[in-house]
């Protein structure tokens, strides 16, 4: 039975490399009982559930705000799990429904899903945030060789329509341990609009987008209610609460649904775009070894065009145990003059030269790309 007392954010995995049947299902929850912490359980077939007696993190002395929220990730890149979890901690730039103690988040490890690292913190709101900005939760996942977050983003006490509401922001990490705030801190996904079932909070689930075609669909819950309170005192572990700012639990208007499951449709690779008007931008990327015959762009450039240039770079030794780059001209007959400009709405446009489209002679060396885009939006480019 996975129900206990305080039961919260449950994960459900399943390990294509675990190689006890037992355990090919896994389980992490928050619960209060036997002591509040994180448990773990295991199962052959997903329905039948052996859930350990024992927490497997606990509230301590390096990391006394461990509470509610918790998310875990499997790292398919490097055969670990990642636990994202919440902590409450003190937050000298902010103020909130709990003064200046914040909600943010912190990073444990595992390889066997039972023996866990003592967290860390990653994810925090800062100068930058509205004070009363906090960060609730946090849903992790590998993406195309990279490591990607959807984090909860509760409005503790703002005012006005942001009242105690819960959006999503996108969080990016490319070693799945050093994380930080991505596109610009814009909302990823934002509330619904008045009266309706996910007016005041979106919550995603524990799992990564499911890629549908040339769409990227992710699940989440939904609250219609602007409620917001804090668990039973028994159960809170760490620094003090404030009392008293906890807003009243008010009744709901007549008719407006208090919660529901939602599903949200993105184009693939569209988390973020780079952008350009009708004046010409330029993308330039690092040094690159090419390993590939075509270079592809996800863009959409209905209105405008994409054009891409090709140039040799060289990587100089110097005295500094370091290196440094030098880029020459461009390369004949790959020139922005060279490129076939790409229009319309591509999630897999093929970029195009006069000198050729066989980009198989540059592989293994250094090449540089340069796109220009006008009227467009670029949202992923690779080799194939």
């Amino acid at each position: 039975m996975l129900w206990r007392p305080g039961i919260d954010s449950p994960t459900v995995l399943k390990d294509p490399f675990e190689t006890n049947p037992a355990r090919v299902y896994k389980f992490f929850a928050k619960f209060n009982k036997p002591v509040f912490g994180m448990y773990v359980g295991f199962s052959a077939d997903g329905l039948t559930w052996k859930i350990s007696e024992q927490a497997v993190l606990v509230p301590d002395d390096r990391n006394p705000g461990l509470n509610d929220r918790p998310c875990v990730m499997q790292d398919l890149e490097k055969r670990r799990f990642i636990g994202i979890l919440k902590t409450e901690m003190p937050n000298p730039y902010g103020r909130g429904d709990y003064g200046m103690v914040h909600r943010m988040r912190t990073i444990s490890f595992s390889t066997d899903f039972e023996r866990w690292t003592s967290p860390s913190v990653i994810l925090k709101p800062d100068d930058q945030d509205p004070p009363d900005l906090q960060i609730y939760g946090c849903s992790g996942f590998n993406y195309e060789g990279m490591y990607l977050g959807s984090m909860d983003m509760f409005h503790s006490r703002d005012s006005g329509p942001n009242y105690l509401t819960l959006d999503l922001q996108l969080a990016l990490s490319r070693d799945g341990e050093n994380w930080w705030r991505a596109g610009n801190r814009d909302t990823l996904l934002p509330i619904g609009p008045e009266g309706s079932w996910d007016r005041y909070g979106v919550y995603p689930s524990n799992t990564p987008p499911i890629l549908m075609g040339d769409e990227l669909w992710l699940f989440y819950r939904g609250r219609g209610y602007a409620r917001h309170g804090p668990p039973p005192p028994e159960y809170r572990r760490g620094y003090p609460w404030f009392a008293g700012v906890v807003p009243p639990d008010e009744p709901l208007p007549p008719g407006m649904p208090q919660m529901g499951m939602g599903l949200a449709k993105l184009r693939r690779d569209g988390f973020v775009s780079v952008d350009a008007g009708p004046r010409p931008g330029y993308l330039l990327t690092k040094p690159l070894i090419f390993d590939g015959k075509n270079l592809k762009v996800n863009v959409d450039a209905r209105r405008g065009r994409v054009r891409a240039a090709l140039y040799s770079a060289e990587r100089h030794e110097n005295r500094y145990a370091t290196y440094s780059w030098s880029i020459g001209e461009p390369i004949d007959g790959f020139k922005f003059e060279d490129s076939v400009p790409l229009s319309g709405d591509n999630h897999e446009g093929l970029m195009q030269w006069k000198g050729g489209d066989d980009l198989e002679r540059f592989n293994g060396r250094y090449i540089v790309i340069r796109l220009e885009l006008i009227d467009a939006a670029l949202y992923s480019f690779w080799l194939t």
